[in-house]
């Protein structure tokens, strides 16, 4: 995959541009930094088109924050994804973007237990994301770069999407909004027909995930292919 060192693992529908990530973490040994970084097929050969992704969970996603001092974590088993995974020219660097839509599934609300997602019942909830464009770039852990590739989530509008809470004390809808990072599951250049995808607390604490205004955070792994699956690497 790509490079530096927060562990991310969808690589084929999650990973994208790269363009001008120079963030530090809350964590001051966890920076991404930006680095020149494009699809390739397993002989090397850069995409010269846009290629349809897919994504799966393969680890449930733990999505936690809180809103109105209430403490709020979403279980979400199941996602899928539509999107294209491409190479653009951005600040003069060739790099890999992607530009996706993620459908969460079968979602439960843990806390408060009395809440449901869209009136849904415990287990069908379900909540589609705005556009989010994806963004490939490597970690640095205490200045040392890491060859494995990381890759940013961010909206294209004013939030990732609207959680819509029913049921509760805290009922209503709430933007969640800022960035996530996953770290890929597998280093620069390997090649392989699906990048998994890492969510954990070295991820979390180089993004910038609110919900509800409220810091938040997100756990769990995730697969991203081509549609149809091929083998790619990153580079």
């Amino acid at each position: 995959m790509i490079g530096r060192a927060l562990h991310l693992g969808t690589v084929a529908t999650l990973v994208t541009l790269v363009s001008a990530l120079c963030a530090s973490s809350a964590a001051a040994a966890t920076t991404i930094t930006t680095k020149p970084v494009s699809w390739k097929d397993e002989f090397g050969v850069e995409w010269a088109a846009a290629k349809a992704s897919r994504c799966s969970v393969t680890e449930n996603l733990k999505i936690k924050g809180t809103i109105l001092a209430q403490e709020v974590e979403l279980d979400v088993p199941l996602m899928e994804c539509t999107g294209t995974l491409s190479n653009e020219v951005v600040g003069g660097q060739k790099m890999a973007v992607g530009s996706v839509t993620l459908e969460m599934l079968s979602i439960t609300v843990v806390k408060p237990a009395a809440c449901l997602v869209n009136g849904a019942e415990k287990g069908h909830g379900e909540i589609v994301s705005n556009p989010i464009k994806l963004i490939v770039d490597m970690h640095e852990v205490g200045g040392v770069e890491t060859p494995i590739p990381v890759v940013k989530f961010e909206s294209t509008v004013a939030s990732l999407f609207k959680l819509k809470l029913t049921n509760c004390a805290i009922e209503g809808i709430y933007p969640v909004a800022g960035f996530f990072i996953g770290e890929g599951s597998k280093e620069t250049a390997a090649i392989s027909k699906s990048e998994g995808l890492n969510f954990n607390a070295t991820t979390n604490a180089a993004g910038a995930l609110t919900m509800g205004g409220n810091a938040a955070t997100i756990t769990g792994k995730s697969r991203l292919e081509t549609e149809p699956q091929q083998e790619f690497k990153l580079n």
